[in-house]
């Protein structure tokens, strides 16, 4: 209880302190509780935290019940809570950010009227370790500034024809995935992580192309659709199942790698770290 005081005492003193330009573009700490807003100077950021959320109803009134002097913020950011089950219309208010990060919760959806708030700004979206059962692919168009997308370690089953001019990192591993639609559209595509257990002389037909042609290989099966991953000659792609994992180079044979573990000393990890 002690600790607790004196963190929030912390916060409201800091809340004094103004910016540069006279003004903190954080709301009154006690008008947002139970999330936090952080304001760094220094670097230009405002992250709010609202991890200690019991509810989405709380979340919701942070941002749309309080005063925000900034509306252009920074991160958005959920971790290990359990009474969050869902991100419904309209919780973040008129606010954006740039980054999204939901980690080891029971979230099993995100409104897309959430993700469009930001859709000038928002660059990377990281929904990993939850439950997420549905994800609104159909407005990634829209995101035009999105390049990173991370969804492992969800509920997700399917995926449907995907289309985004800017996405670059994309993550689906550790789902229940059974479905791929194809008529794929990525034609910046650098990282691919997936981990269908699908049958690999089945997997061209099921898996669309990415950036004009897809490669994948499964142990010493292979499924070739071209000469080419992508057009990118910078373009890596991982497919993982049955514990193989190859790295695919624009030149070269592809060689095994060695995926890090998606959970690691309470972290989660990718190629690329969300």
């Amino acid at each position: 209880m002690h600790e607790a005081l004196t963190s929030l005492s912390l916060f409201i003193l800091l809340y004094s302190v103004t910016g540069t330009n006279g003004q903190n573009p954080c709301p009154d700490p006690t008008e947002i509780l139970p999330c936090i807003c952080n304001h760094n100077p220094t670097e230009g950021t405002v992250n709010v935290d609202c991890s200690a959320a019991a509810s989405s109803d709380e979340i919701y009134s942070a941002f749309n019940d309080a005063t925000w002097p900034s509306q252009n913020l920074t991160t958005f950011s959920l971790q290990e809570n359990l009474g969050v089950k869902e991100l419904p219309r309209g919780v973040f208010g008129d606010n954006s950010f740039e980054k999204i990060h939901v980690s080891r919760t029971f979230v099993a959806s995100i409104h897309s009227a959430d993700l469009l708030s930001s859709k000038d700004r928002l660059w990377r979206v990281t929904i990993k370790e939850s439950s997420i059962e549905e994800f609104p692919w159909e407005i990634l168009p829209q995101l035009t500034n999105l390049k990173e997308l991370y969804l492992y370690s969800n509920h997700l089953t399917s995926l449907p024809h995907l289309q985004s001019a800017s996405l670059e990192y994309f993550s689906i591993s550790k789902n229940n995935v059974v479905h791929v639609q194809a008529g794929w559209y990525l034609p910046n595509l650098r990282d691919l992580s997936l981990d269908f257990d699908l049958d690999p002389s089945g997997f061209q037909r099921t898996v669309p192309r990415v950036g004009g042609c897809q490669e994948a290989y499964f142990g010493d099966s292979k499924s070739s659709g071209c000469k080419e991953s992508f057009r990118s000659s910078r373009s890596r792609a991982f497919y993982h199942a049955s514990g193989d994992v190859y790295e695919r180079k624009h030149n070269g044979r592809p060689r095994p790698v060695r995926m890090p573990k998606l959970v690691q000393k309470g972290k989660a990890r990718t190629r690329r770290n969300p």
